[in-house]
């Protein structure tokens, strides 16, 4: 085992050793992680922050026009446009059955009538509902035996007469 060897001149070095009290350390471990970190990084470049006081810098001029910058001056310009005269609708009627050859029975076809749903379309797009012809084709009354004939159309301008003040055809 190991023996306890005490030694007279070291008793009181122990002893003076003992009365010393240790000191903080000088170094500062937070300061030293920040030097480090600060050390790391390369010096930054003059070219951003000369670049983005360039920008700021034009966009309040910018503004500064925009807010500064008188009225327009309103401009009269005078177009003449030339504008052809409405035509009255232009419908086809069949001419009357004395006139036209029929068969007993039968009943005036579309193209008799020389009004197909094309042309009937085109004359509505132009003129309006109120330029559609008042009867229907295809009809015939019970117990009649000959052929249906079709009034003449009445015209745009009968039309129009009729929807404004209200009366018949």
């Amino acid at each position: 085992m190991s023996e306890d060897v005490r030694d007279e001149g070291l008793g009181a070095f122990e002893a003076s050793l003992r009365g010393l009290t240790p000191l903080p350390p000088r170094l500062d471990r937070d300061r030293l992680l920040f030097r480090a970190g600060q050390a790391s990084v390369s010096p930054r470049g003059r070219l951003w922050p000369w670049a983005t006081a360039a920008a700021t810098a034009l966009a309040a001029s910018l503004g500064g026009i925009l807010l500064l910058r008188p009225a327009p001056q309103p401009t009269v310009r005078v177009v003449y446009v030339r504008q052809e005269a409405p035509q009255p609708p232009s419908i086809a009627v069949a001419p009357p059955a004395a006139e036209q050859p029929a068969e007993a029975g039968t009943l005036p076809t579309a193209d008799d009538v020389r009004l197909g749903y094309g042309r009937l379309q085109q004359e509505v797009l132009r003129w309006g509902v109120d330029a559609l012809p008042s009867v229907g084709v295809g009809r015939q009354p019970a117990g009649h035996g000959g052929p249906t004939t079709l009034p003449p159309p009445p015209s745009y301008y009968q039309l129009r007469l009729a929807y404004k003040t209200g009366g018949e055809l």
